[in-house]
This record gives structure tokens, C-alpha cells and sequence, in this order.
């Protein structure tokens, strides 16, 4: 497997109107199957549909879906705009357009405006940086710790505590308590909003990776020629253009990513001083996962020795995993790897080496209430051992 995939009613079919279905698309299920076809149509409700050969048809339940993607690329020509990651993870690129109340209002390439709810907005980063400057911001949001406040770090470094109550084209708005203050965009490097902010998606929803405007997450959908209409999980109705999709990730079916699940327990054991924590969809090193020249968006990252379990609670079927030693590590790299359901071993590899990608492997967990995954020393103690479980996932 490669690296992966207030309501209004939705808009009627264009097919009517003459249109052709759309271009083909690849198809992932929860059975390890991939399917080509001519896209027939995609609902929330009644799954996919395809055609496939001249006068065949695949169909499958929302439930049973893993990835779409279509025949277009992301494209990196609007990484210097505005970025505001929200309360569900999604992440937008685009202008920051005029204020609205309680709204960030985004002027994206793919979506055209969005108004979205500042009680939904984690970050918002104002366009124009350079990249060294964008690196150090995100830097400063990844290490600033979470608060009951909103925090705008400046240009010159000195922060701004309150509450956001505003966002414009050329204005951030903050409440400090004491008085109204009004930062000019100009001058700001980045706002993180409180925790309190913080949800979940609701079930089942459809990440929808756009071409140059980021990721938004649908949890109602119809797709049934050129045009897709959707309902975001912060509220808008909006119509995508299919042509703007690169692919969709379906989440709260019978496919649940382990990385997204916290484990019951975790160990290292180091041979000398250096103690790792696991990585959730990076390397050890939180870079990209990379094995065997393969990038990959889901996974968890080790470093021997490394034993994470989970509890199923006897709630899931399949276990399934790929693995293999990221390329970032060295030529030493050596570890024996085992896989225990219920304390019972499933899975074992010695002798796992740099540049393989192994698996997927599937092991049946029906019942079962504990999984383990161990990642060993090898042949040279813990030497580079930086480890990927590569799109491990449990099966309902």
C-alpha cells in the first residue's frame, strides 16, 4: 500500500445537463482490494460506485472504503498564503479576506470563500512568509503549550495574550481583557487558539485533499458527475469542482488507523541513555515516513526497543500492517520484529534491514484483547534502528 487516503440540503444531479461521469479513479477497501473504474457516483449514504470495463459495475458500502484517488496532483504554488489548521485537524490555504463576526473569512483557490467559525480554529498563520520565516513559526506552534488563552506571537518575537475575537484582511482583533487591541496582519507571525476548541469528527466523514487549498473534512457528500457537493464538518455547504480533488480518506468506517488510537502502554528500552517516544504519522525523527524510496502518511514511529500495546476490547477482526527500517537511518540498522495478540505470538521477522518494505501482513483479532507490537534489538544492538509500522490499521 502507498501513502495514503448548519446543514442545507444537497444540490440536485447535474447529470441531466449532459455532462460524462468523471475521469477513473483507484479505489482501496478494507478487503486489500484496489479497483479501477469510471466514477458513477459517491454518497455518505450509499458508497461507491463505479464502472468498470464497458458493461460492469463495482459497488461497495461506505463502510467497507479506505482511499480514493483521482488522476490529479497537489500542487505547492500557494504555500505562502494564509494557513489555518481547525479544531478537527483540517488544514486551508488561502487569502485572509474581510472580517466577518466570529469568522476567519479564507479566499481559496479551490473552494472560493469560506467562512469559517473562529470557535473551530486551532492556528492561523497570515500569508507572505518566507520559508525560513514559516519554518520558525511552526516551530514556535509545535512547542508552545496548549492554554486556556489565545496567544499571537509578533514579528519581534513578544507574544499577545486574550482572546481572538476577529480576524480581517489586514487585522487580527484581540480582547485582552483590559482593553481591544488591534494587531495589523503585518505584524503578526502566527495565532494558536485555545484548547477549549478542541473536537473529534463525527462519523462517518470524508478528507477531501485538495490541489492547492489544503485539506477539509465533508460528513455528508454527493459526487455523482463533475461537480461534488459537500457539507463541512465547521458548518458550510460548498460545491468542488472535481477536477480540484486529489483524493479522499474515508474515516469511521470498518478502517480505523492504529496511529489515531493511544496506546495502553509503551516501552523503550535503550542500551545506553537516549530514551525515544513513539511518532504518530512521522519517522522517530518526526520526518516524512519513508521506506524503501516510498513515502507513506499513516504509521507509527520506534526505535529499538520499543513494545506498544493496545487494548481491542474484543471489538475488531483484522490486525494489518507493512513495516520496514525507515531510510532516514543508517546501514546498521538491524531489529527482530513480533506482533502478540493476547500475550500470543503471531508475527516474527529477524534480521530486518534497511531499504525493504515488508508486508502488508493481516492477522486475525477476532475477540482478542491485547495487541502488542515489539521491535527488538538485531545485530547491532540499537544502533539506527529507526523503525516504521507502515499503515497500521485495525479492521471492525
Amino acid at each position: 500500500m502507498s501513502g495514503l487516503i448548519a446543514a442545507t440540503a444537497m444540490q440536485p444531479s447535474l447529470r441531466a445537463s449532459g455532462i460524462e461521469p468523471l475521469q477513473d479513479v483507484v479505489v482501496m477497501t478494507v478487503d486489500g482490494q484496489v479497483h479501477t473504474g469510471r466514477l458513477l457516483s459517491l454518497t455518505d449514504s450509499e458508497g461507491i460506485t463505479l464502472r468498470v470495463g464497458l458493461d460492469q459495475q463495482f459497488q461497495a458500502a461506505t463502510q467497507d472504503l479506505i482511499h480514493i484517488s483521482t488522476s490529479f496532483e497537489q500542487e505547492d504554488a500557494r504555500r505562502r498564503d494564509a494557513l489555518i489548521r481547525t479544531s478537527n485537524l483540517d488544514y486551508m490555504y488561502g487569502q485572509l479576506a474581510e472580517q466577518g463576526e466570529e469568522v476567519v473569512v479564507l479566499d481559496t483557490a479551490d473552494l472560493g470563500k469560506l467562512s469559517v467559525p473562529l470557535d473551530r480554529v486551532l492556528e492561523i498563520i497570515p500569508g507572505g512568509q518566507d520559508k525560513l520565516s514559516r519554518e520558525r513559526t511552526l516551530a514556535w506552534l509545535h512547542r508552545t503549550l496548549p492554554s486556556s488563552e489565545d496567544v499571537a506571537l509578533l514579528a519581534n518575537r513578544d507574544t499577545i495574550r486574550g482572546v481572538l475575537v476577529g480576524v480581517g484582511a489586514d487585522v487580527f482583533v484581540f480582547d485582552t481583557g483590559d482593553h481591544e487591541l488591534r494587531l495589523p496582519v503585518a505584524h503578526v507571525r502566527a495565532v494558536k487558539l485555545s484548547t477549549e476548541r478542541r473536537t473529534k469528527p463525527t462519523q462517518p466523514h470524508f478528507m477531501i485533499r485538495l490541489r492547492n487549498s489544503g485539506r477539509v473534512t465533508a460528513d455528508r457528500l454527493q459526487w455523482e458527475t463533475n461537480i461534488i457537493n459537500a457539507h463541512l464538518q465547521f458548518g458550510a455547504d460548498v460545491q468542488i469542482e472535481a477536477e480540484r480533488v486529489v483524493n479522499f480518506e474515508i474515516g469511521g468506517g470498518r478502517w480505523q488507523w492504529l496511529s489515531q488510537l493511544q496506546p495502553i502502554s509503551y516501552e523503550h528500552t535503550p542500551m545506553m541513555s537516549l530514551n525515544w517516544h513513539y511518532t504518530t504519522d512521522t519517522n522517530i525523527v518526526s520526518g516524512p515516513m519513508r521506506v524503501s524510496l516510498e513515502n507513506f502518511e499513516h504509521g507509527i514511529g520506534v526505535h529499538s526497543r520499543s513494545v506498544l500495546k493496545y487494548d481491542l476490547k474484543g471489538a475488531y477482526l483484522e490486525f494489518v500492517t507493512a513495516f520496514g527500517i525507515d531510510d532516514d537511518s543508517g546501514p546498521l540498522a538491524d531489529v527482530h520484529v513480533m506482533i502478540l495478540v493476547d500475550g500470543v505470538r503471531r508475527f516474527e521477522k529477524e534480521n530486518v534491514r534497511r531499504g525493504t518494505l515488508h508486508g502488508p501482513i493481516r492477522i486475525n483479532v477476532q475477540n482478542a484483547k491485547t495487541l502488542e507490537l515489539v521491535v527488538d534489538f538485531g545485530q547491532h544492538g540499537d544502533i539506527q534502528d529507526r523503525f516504521n509500522w507502515i499503515e497500521a490499521a485495525l479492521i471492525r
